[in-house]
Order: C-alpha cells, then sequence, then structure tokens
C-alpha cells in the first residue's frame, strides 16, 4: 500500500481520528480553494503493477464520494495554479 508523504509547501497536517493514531498516520496537505492536495509514494512492486495494469484504484473512507483528482506533479501543479496558491515543486 502507497504510503503518505511530506509535501514542500504543505499548510496543514490532518491528524488521525481519536482511537485511530496506531492505524492512521498524520497527511501533510496543501490546501487552496481547489482543494487539498496530498502526495503518495509506492513500492517498487506497486509501479511494476500500475505499470503492468495501468489503473490505480482509489478508495474513499466514509459514505460519501467527493469529486477527486489524480494527477501526476506537473499536472497537479497547473491545477493548483487556477485555485490560488501553486504547490511548490517537491522534492523526489
Amino acid at each position: 500500500m502507497g504510503w503518505a508523504k511530506k509535501i514542500s509547501g504543505a499548510n496543514l497536517i490532518m491528524r488521525a481520528p481519536k482511537g485511530e493514531e496506531d492505524r492512521v498516520g498524520d497527511l501533510h496537505v496543501f490546501r487552496n480553494r481547489g482543494g487539498l492536495i496530498s502526495a503518495w509514494a509506492l513500492s517498487d512492486e506497486e509501479v511494476a503493477e500500475i505499470v503492468r495494469t495501468r489503473t490505480v484504484y482509489l478508495n474513499i473512507m466514509g459514505g460519501g464520494m467527493p469529486p477527486v483528482f489524480v494527477a501526476a506533479e506537473s499536472e497537479m501543479r497547473a491545477f493548483s495554479l487556477d485555485y490560488g496558491g501553486i504547490l511548490p515543486p517537491q522534492e523526489v
């Protein structure tokens, strides 16, 4: 499973719900009018599977499905510019 990365320019840290701290880590996000941007790292095995299947799955916890946008850094940075405040370039 991918894991959340700390991102340059993060201006909000989302904390685990009370009682879930042992299962859920902090999520560093960049927030602007367009929403919340987070970054996720993948293992070599996960990357190989995504390349092979050309498929990424998304699970939103809870009962609703808000609008979401999944993209590479360059496209996400361009998207964030349209909503006030651009995501800074990220370190690899």
